[in-house]
């Protein structure tokens, strides 16, 4: 499943399973009441599982990225909500751009409805997963290196978009509406 707390609550949750279609057929309509889009992924145990820990993955990898080059963006004198706004209508659109930072980052609320040792946990999971089918992913081990240091960081409760502070503080920037040019700048 995908959607967090406010996708459970409202019945918008993006479920992802897989299973034998008799199987499939007689869970969709308790699935159809939890959620509001089902993808059946394939037939075998384990593959929905699969689907939700890469698109838990991509979604780390956004996250930090997106806080990466909003730290870069806010030093070099950009005001973080436009170049969020120019990045989710471009080419490097992403949910942490387009939705996440300008909802719990740039209001310096960091909470989404999802505990950081959670999304760590998924990392490592697609990663074991990656390393037990020998996929070489370069990138997702520096993604997951990153949210293990996440959650060695920050308390057991912390919301995975508090990994953002973390980012500002390596690049001693503020990611928030006039900060512009703080800690730095060019």
């Amino acid at each position: 499943m995908s959607g967090g707390v406010a996708g459970a609550r409202d019945g918008r949750l993006t479920i992802m399973v897989s299973g034998a279609p008799g199987d499939v057929a007689a869970a969709r309509p308790l699935l159809e009441i939890l959620g509001s889009t089902i993808f059946v992924v394939g037939d075998r145990p384990g593959q929905g599982q699969c689907v939700k820990v890469i698109n838990n993955l991509m979604s780390a990898c956004s996250i930090l990225i997106t806080a990466e080059a909003a730290s870069l963006g806010t030093k070099a004198g950009l005001d973080p909500r436009t170049l969020l706004e120019v990045v989710a209508a471009s080419s490097g659109s992403n949910t942490a751009a387009a939705q996440k930072f300008p909802q719990q980052v740039l209001t310096r609320t960091f909470h989404q409805g999802f505990a950081l040792k959670l999304m760590a946990k998924d990392v490592r999971l697609c990663l074991d997963e990656a390393r037990r089918r020998q996929v070489p992913m370069l990138l997702g081990s520096a993604v997951e290196q990153l949210w293990n240091l996440g959650e060695a960081s920050f308390p057991p409760d912390a919301d995975f978009m508090e990994i953002v502070q973390m980012v500002e503080r390596w690049s001693d920037a503020t990611i928030a509406p006039g900060s512009a040019g703080a800690g730095g700048g060019g």
